[in-house]
């Protein structure tokens, strides 16, 4: 056969072949090109519909979806490729040529999806919510951490705007939401459930209050100096009851941001050592752990069972309170000679004293809940003399509704150290009324206290402005990034303000 050909024949199966080859390539490289998603086997093989959309500039992110997921659904759902055409050589803000290739069936359902898409009014949609004061602070969160949350998960844009009236807890403040109806729907979602769930807890902390006992200031007064009860401690730490031994002794863990924060003023013995209990998310804990020790111990036999062989300084019981039928947990601070027991209640930081055969050992999973008192001292002011006079105590505790359970806002500004270790320094302001009062600002000007001597180094920790008895807590304007994968959308930007109602 080779001997057959002519040289002409020969060249001119020289150049068809080369040829046949490169068109071939053409072929494969363009399909190549325009088929990013691999259609089934069926679809590879059966008859193809294409069809082709022009899709307005604003109408693109709205189809391309978060970081791809709506073409891909729809790529997914159809069994369909659905791709835009490369954007070379396009003016900004020109239509884009959207392709839509497979079966006929899917084909169809494919476009009629972007249709559906296309006919919505806008793409980027804007909602406008009105959200209480009381509801800010637990939907922005701790730095901003659950907005930007908010924002990850349902890819919305969300923003609360400023606003300087911030000490009525019941304003409303102006919160804005940017995304498609989906976004949107999804975000007001997420922002509802905050709101029901800081309404419970403020229902749970109403109702917790309400159930509280007044102690009284004579006896939240009655407290053991902070140097010989931490003697006492250190004397004791390995000396527990029974029921103790197994238990890892802890006190409710003060908050370490600069933000303020709810508190209830428990005991007094001047300003420079009172007791806190900080309100939080489980702040209804410590009333349903005592109204289950009073259900327990009130039963006789049960006091019976519980009545300890011994009993030693340092222990921690079960015991009852003056004037009061409720069952506490207490620690031993010494047994006097008339046959009573000194008592110091770790919950609230007074004192009692309680005869010995009216004491329980305290049942293991009482032991569970951290001590609620935490021993502070009074930011920025010294005694206007040697030492803090009655008057001036008695001005801080009914500043303060010590022990009669109304909340006030504290903020950690400094911490002291004494001979038995490290107090936070704190600053207390009562926002309850129609101004914010600073309690040591108030102890000041009606001449019981005057402001300490600050050095440059603490002027940094000292926190709002405190003069003419009031303190504006601060504000702070946080920005949300969008997300990397996001092309579409402007950056959405937040107001971060400390919530003084909690």
């Amino acid at each position: 056969m080779k001997d057959s050909l002519t040289t002409r024949q020969w060249v001119a199966l020289g150049i068809t072949i080369p040829a046949s080859i490169f068109l071939l390539y053409l072929l494969f490289k363009k399909r190549d090109e325009e088929e990013d998603y691999r259609p089934s086997k069926d679809l590879a093989t059966g008859q193809q519909l294409t069809i082709e959309l022009r899709v307005p500039y604003d109408k693109v992110g709205a189809i391309i979806g978060q970081q791809g997921v709506t073409i891909k659904k729809i790529q997914d759902e159809t069994s369909c490729r659905v791709k835009f055409q490369s954007e070379t050589g396009l003016e900004e803000k020109e239509d884009r040529l959207l392709v839509i290739r497979g079966k006929p069936d899917n084909a169809l359902q494919a476009e009629q999806r972007v249709r559906k898409i296309l006919a919505e009014p806008n793409a980027v949609q804007t909602l406008e919510l009105k959200i209480p004061q009381w509801a800010i602070g637990r939907i922005i969160g701790r730095n901003g951490d659950n907005i930007r949350q908010i924002c990850r998960t349902s890819k919305a844009r969300v923003r609360i705007e400023r606003d300087d009236d911030r000490r009525d807890p019941h304003a409303l403040r102006e919160c804005i939401i940017k995304g498609t109806h989906e976004q949107i729907r999804y975000a007001k979602g997420l922002i509802d459930e905050e709101i029901a769930q800081e309404e419970e807890y403020r229902r749970k902390l109403e109702n917790a209050s309400a159930n509280r006992k007044q102690r009284g200031s004579k006896t939240s007064r009655d407290v053991m100096p902070r140097d010989q009860r931490q003697a006492v401690d250190t004397a004791t730490a390995d000396n527990h009851t029974k029921d103790d031994s197994d238990a890892v002794e802890h006190i409710v863990q003060m908050p370490t941001h600069d933000d303020y924060f709810s508190v209830y003023v428990s005991a007094v013995e001047h300003m420079g050592h009172f007791w806190l209990q900080v309100l939080g998310p489980k702040a209804g804990t410590l009333d349903l752990m005592i109204q289950n020790m009073t259900e327990y111990y009130a039963v006789e036999s049960n006091q019976k069972l519980s009545k300890p062989d011994t009993l030693c300084t340092g222990d921690i019981v079960a015991a009852p309170f003056q004037g009061d039928e409720s069952w506490y947990r207490a620690r031993i601070l010494e047994f006097l000679e008339d046959g009573q027991v000194d008592l110091y209640y770790v919950d609230f930081g007074d004192s009692d004293k309680m005869p010995r055969d009216s004491i329980c050992s305290l049942r293991s999973d009482f032991l569970s809940l951290p001590y609620q008192a935490v021993e502070c001292s009074l930011a920025g002011i010294q005694p206007d003399g040697s030492c803090w006079s009655e008057e001036a105590i008695d001005l801080f505790e009914d500043l303060t509704y010590c022990a009669k359970w109304k909340p006030l806002m504290a903020r950690i500004v400094s911490y002291q150290q004494t001979s038995t270790g490290t107090l936070p320094c704190i600053e207390l302001v009562d926002t309850t009324g129609t101004e914010d009062v600073n309690i040591a600002s108030t102890l000041v000007e009606r001449g019981y206290a005057r402001f300490s001597n600050f050095s440059s180094s603490d002027a940094s920790n000292q926190g709002p402005n405190i003069a003419n008895g009031s303190s504006r807590l601060p504000g702070e304007t946080l920005t949300v990034p969008p997300d990397s994968g996001e092309s579409e959308g402007e950056e959405g930007e937040f107001t971060k303000e400390v919530s003084v109602t909690g």
